[in-house]
């Protein structure tokens, strides 16, 4: 996936300690978008037939979709870190 972003963006997300999800319903894709821990911006997606929301918490992330509700759970502890991300959600 190609990202582009303003060049204040990653600091943005650094100085409010968070990530960014989105959901699209015609491409039917989710993705968190968030930052390493060099400071570069990262995206992550997965597709799913006609994603159409999505909200989440520290440890739950729940999506939409056009026949369901996926509930996906944040399985890493406090400070741990896998492949440069401090949450894993899984389903």
């Amino acid at each position: 996936m190609q990202m582009q972003a303003s060049r204040h963006f990653p600091s943005w997300l650094a100085e409010h300690n968070l990530s960014i999800g989105l959901s699209t319903y015609e491409a039917g894709k989710l993705i968190l978008v968030g930052r390493t821990s060099g400071g570069r911006l990262a995206a992550n997606e997965r597709s799913f037939t006609r994603a159409m929301g999505l909200w989440g918490d520290e440890q739950t992330l729940w999506a939409a979709t056009g026949h369901q509700l996926w509930r996906f759970e944040n399985v890493l502890q406090n400070g741990q870190i896998e492949d440069d991300a401090d949450r894993l959600y899984v389903p």
